[in-house]
C-alpha cells in the first residue's frame, strides 16, 4: 500500500494541476480585455451587460428639425431636433486658427456602422440617442485621422470610462471627438493638422467591438453640441464642398 505521505502529494500535485486549469485561461483572458474593463459598480454593470451610452440629464433638443441657417454661418443651425447624449464635455478652450479641412476617410480601412441619432435601448428611461459616427475597422486597430486642424484638448483616459482612451481637438468652435481608442499619438495642448494620424482605433470603454467612435461638436455658449457631420448641410470651418463620408475609399 502506498504511504500516506505519497497519497498526499499526489493530492497536492493534482489540486495544483487543477488549479493552473482555471488559472492559466483566466490570466489570458484578463490580459486580452484590460483596456476595456472598468473601474466601479456602475461601470462594471454596464460593461458586463453591453448597455449602451448613459442618460444625462443636459441632453439637446434643438427645435424641430434642422434650421434653413444649417451650414450658412450658423453651425447651431445644424444641430438636430433628436434628444443626443452630449457627456464627456471637455472645457473649451476659446482656440481659433486659419481654417484647416481636409476631405479624407478617418479611419485606415473599414467604413460607417453606425450613424448620428440612431436609437439606444437598455436605459433606465428614455435613452438619449448616438451622438457620434461610428466607422467599424474589421477588428482590426487601424490608424484614426482628424479631418481638422486645431489644438488637442484632451489625450487620455476618460474620466468616466464611457468613451475609454480618447481625444478632443477644437477650433474656431468646433470640436471633434475621437472615442475608444487602443493607443493616442498625441498630447495635451499639441497643435495638430487636417490629415494628421491621432491614434489607433481601439476597444476601450463602452464599446462591444473595435472601431472609432467620432464626434462633431459645436460650442453654443455654454456647451459642447454634437451635430451630425454627415448631413449634407454642415460644414467644419475650411470646408467649402460637401464630404461624402460614407463613399471615401480608404487609404491603401
Amino acid at each position: 500500500m502506498p504511504s500516506i505521505r505519497k497519497v498526499f502529494m499526489f493530492v497536492s500535485v493534482l489540486g495544483l494541476l487543477c488549479l493552473g486549469c482555471y488559472t492559466v485561461p483566466y490570466v489570458v483572458f484578463a490580459s486580452m480585455m484590460v483596456d476595456s474593463m472598468p473601474v466601479g459598480k456602475a461601470q462594471g454593470e454596464a460593461w458586463l451587460l453591453g448597455t449602451p451610452q448613459p442618460v444625462y440629464e443636459n441632453g439637446i433638443s434643438a427645435g424641430s428639425g434642422l434650421s434653413p441657417s444649417c451650414g450658412k454661418g450658423n453651425p447651431l443651425g445644424c444641430a438636430s431636433s433628436l434628444q443626443v447624449w452630449d457627456g464627456e464635455q471637455v472645457p473649451n478652450a476659446g482656440f481659433s486658427m486659419v481654417p484647416d479641412f481636409i476631405c479624407k476617410k478617418l479611419v485606415d480601412s473599414g467604413g460607417i456602422t453606425d450613424v448620428f441619432g440612431s436609437e439606444r435601448t437598455g436605459c433606465n428611461g428614455p435613452c438619449k440617442r448616438h451622438s457620434g459616427t461610428d466607422f467599424g475597422t474589421n477588428g482590426k486597430e487601424v490608424p484614426a485621422y482628424t479631418p481638422i486642424g486645431g489644438l488637442v484638448t484632451w489625450a487620455d483616459w476618460d474620466p468616466q470610462w464611457y468613451f475609454g482612451q480618447f481625444v478632443a481637438i477644437e477650433s474656431n468652435g468646433y470640436q471633434v471627438i475621437f472615442a475608444h481608442l487602443s493607443r493616442i499619438d498625441v498630447y495635451k495642448g499639441e497643435q495638430v493638422h487636417a490629415g494628421d494620424q491621432i491614434g489607433l482605433t481601439g476597444n476601450t470603454g463602452n464599446s462591444t467591438g473595435t472601431h472609432l467612435h467620432f464626434e462633431a461638436r459645436v460650442w453654443n455658449g455654454t456647451r459642447w453640441v454634437p451635430v451630425d457631420p454627415l448631413d449634407p448641410a454642415f460644414r467644419f470651418p475650411g470646408q467649402f464642398e460637401y464630404c461624402p463620408w460614407r463613399t471615401l475609399p480608404p487609404k491603401k
